[in-house]
């Protein structure tokens, strides 16, 4: 069997990939400190329109956090039926918020509602859940 490199080939080419690993955790670093620094201005920003007095102050709509909300609570009711409250546990928002986001969902897929119990504390109660193509609650 002949060997796939040189032997004289694998030095160089194990310093090209030591080189590329130390690019690579450099550059997740990075990528880490710009998110947490974005989480930072988001939540500074949320709490100055909650805490500000300016009579002129609107919130601010139509954003992808929004989107980004519909999309986690959907994935979170794929495959269980879960009621607001345990939506609202799982996914950090309130339940006034999983309503609204929970008639957008109805808007885009059709969500199977009806009282049964719900998966997360399970009481009897009014539980919503995402329905794959087959009519079967979708298993993650």
């Amino acid at each position: 069997m002949t060997p796939l490199i040189a032997r004289t080939d694998t030095p160089g080419l194990l310093a090209r990939a030591a080189s590329l690993c130390a690019d690579s955790v450099a550059l997740g670093a990075d990528l880490v400190e710009v998110c947490a620094e974005s989480r930072v201005l988001i939540q500074r920003g949320r709490d100055r329109r909650f805490t500000s007095t300016y009579s002129l102050l609107r919130a601010i709509h139509g954003g992808s956090d929004s989107s980004a909300d519909v999309g986690l609570v959907t994935e979170t009711i794929a495959g269980a039926f879960l009621c607001v409250q345990c939506i609202a546990r799982k996914t950090g928002l309130q339940p006034p918020e999983v309503n609204d986001h929970l008639r957008a969902i109805a808007r885009m897929v059709r969500p199977t509602i009806g009282t049964r119990r719900c998966d997360g504390c399970l009481h009897s109660t009014a539980t919503f859940c995402v329905i794959s193509n087959n009519g079967q609650a979708s298993n993650n």
